[in-house]
């Protein structure tokens, strides 16, 4: 609070000289050093200000601006699927073993996708992974194979982040609903 009170007299004695600079014509030097010591006490307090607002991390450096998020929390990168074949919300798609699934997948990063069709119960049927490797639109073809299960089955999407780094996160985009008939 103090140093908000000594800046804003400051400023006022600042304004102050420079009327008296300018109703002088410039020609008082007296004046125009009372200007000059009054805008670097100015400057050198709000610097001052600045950096007490500052704190020192865990690292033990000292910030002034937040810290970047630790590396293992970065968001994933968002990407795009389209499913090639029709679909419904809430609608199982009939299928059979042998049948052909095809996608179109933006992918913002190098990444695995991962395909995965499992009961509603979570009972996994079928795990079937492809490696991007690049961020364009990739074109995929799931080819369903179930075994000798028959009913509703759900197909998620997953795909797999920074594995170099040692992350291993799977981020689902979505259940698809599919009927695997005979």
């Amino acid at each position: 609070m103090k140093k908000g009170v000594i800046i804003i007299g400051l400023a006022i004695a600042f304004v102050a000289a420079s009327a008296w600079v300018v109703l002088s014509g410039g020609k008082s030097a007296k004046a125009i050093r009372t200007k000059f010591r009054l805008g670097g006490a100015i400057l050198t307090l709000t610097g001052i200000a600045a950096l007490s607002s500052c704190e020192t991390g865990v690292t033990g450096v000292t910030t002034c601006y937040d810290p970047a998020p630790p590396i293992d929390h970065i968001p994933p990168a968002v990407n795009d699927v389209y499913a090639l074949f029709p679909t419904v919300i809430n609608e199982a798609y009939d299928v059979h073993n042998g049948a052909v699934l095809p996608f179109s997948i933006t992918l913002e990063s190098e990444e695995d996708v991962i395909f995965v069709i499992s009961t509603p119960e979570g009972e996994e049927l079928q795990r079937v992974r492809y490696l991007s490797d690049n961020n364009q639109r990739n074109e995929f073809n799931l080819i369903v194979d179930v075994g000798a299960w028959r009913g509703v089955a759900e197909l998620h999407i997953y795909f797999d982040y920074a594995p170099e780094l040692g992350i291993f996160v799977e981020h689902s985009h979505g259940a698809y609903l599919l009927n695997i008939i005979d």
